[in-house]
């Protein structure tokens, strides 16, 4: 797909970002250039998110290895720890998500320069 992202950027690059698409379910049609761009593309933003959510530690491994450690720490409560172990997998990842959506509304793409990007002094300029 990221492939399929840059050769879309070209595209629109080449058209100054006046070509026409079409969209056929999942599929983008570039139109001057008569190529499809098959399964589309993500953009850096959800690509950042994405990383986000995988890269944490709300995976089932880190479940079992919290599991385990817990159960032999407080060998009395396991079926407490089997029943909080899932509500926090699941905690854990909403929290990722919740990371990765912050952090990307402030990200800023590397494509743009330096002195386009907002000053901290001057809110007039921030991108909304």
């Amino acid at each position: 797909m990221k492939i399929n992202r840059f050769q879309y950027m070209k595209y629109m690059a080449a058209t100054n970002f006046t070509g026409t698409i079409t969209k056929h379910r999942d599929d983008i049609t570039l139109d001057l250039w008569k190529v499809t761009l098959n399964n589309g593309f993500i953009s850096e933003r959800s690509e950042a998110i994405v990383t986000y959510c995988l890269t944490g530690f709300s995976s089932f491994l880190s479940a079992a290895l919290l599991g385990g450690i817990l159960f032999t720490l407080a060998p009395k409560r396991k079926r407490w720890i089997n029943g909080a172990v899932l509500p926090a997998v699941l905690a854990g990842h909403l929290a990722n998500c919740m990371t990765g959506c912050f952090a990307t509304h402030v990200w800023l793409p590397e494509a743009v320069s330096a002195r386009q990007r907002p000053s901290p002094g001057n809110p007039s300029r921030r991108r909304g």
